[in-house]
């Protein structure tokens, strides 16, 4: 099935329900209120896939902003299912990678600000290393009575 037949499919569907139907067809800001399960990533998802079917043309893309990470996940999988390719049109995601990715990566080198070049953001596990690395300095500096710095010498 084409892309455009399965995106069309979506809008069918959701011309049962004449609030869904007038979200997805929104051409401007829209907020949709409603509980859970009733249809509002379904709705979102189609929304987003219309306008990069019929509105978004490259230079131009969308942003989504999510609350988390796996919202970004669920997203662009249905995205996915619908036959709509995101890479290059549309940045999905958080707040901090949208910032991290869009802003400050892009144009950090216009400003005297030295990031190193494979600079990332840690990951959940990422950061679950860091912080008991610095709770075991921490405990270890407050047992042998020695400031957290002089331990970072002794170790390097």
């Amino acid at each position: 099935m084409s892309n455009h037949t399965t995106l069309q499919q979506a809008l069918s569907e959701l011309e049962k329900n004449k609030e869904q139907f007038e979200a997805v067809q929104c051409k401007s800001h829209c907020v949709v209120l409603a509980g859970p399960g009733s249809g509002k990533t379904k709705t979102l998802t189609t929304a987003i896939a219309r306008t990069l079917h019929d509105e978004v043309i490259a230079p131009r893309a969308i942003a989504c902003i999510t609350y988390n990470n796996e919202c970004a996940i669920e997203l662009e999988t249905r995205l996915a299912k619908l036959g709509i390719e995101t890479t290059g049109t549309s940045f999905i995601g958080t707040v901090h990678s949208f910032a991290l990715t869009q802003i400050i990566m892009p144009y950090f080198r216009c400003v005297s600000i030295d990031i190193p070049q494979d600079f990332k953001v840690a990951n959940s596990s990422e950061c679950r290393v860091a912080r008991e690395n610095a709770y075991k300095t921490i405990y270890i500096a407050t047992v042998s009575n020695s400031s957290p710095a002089s331990l970072e010498h002794r170790s390097a």
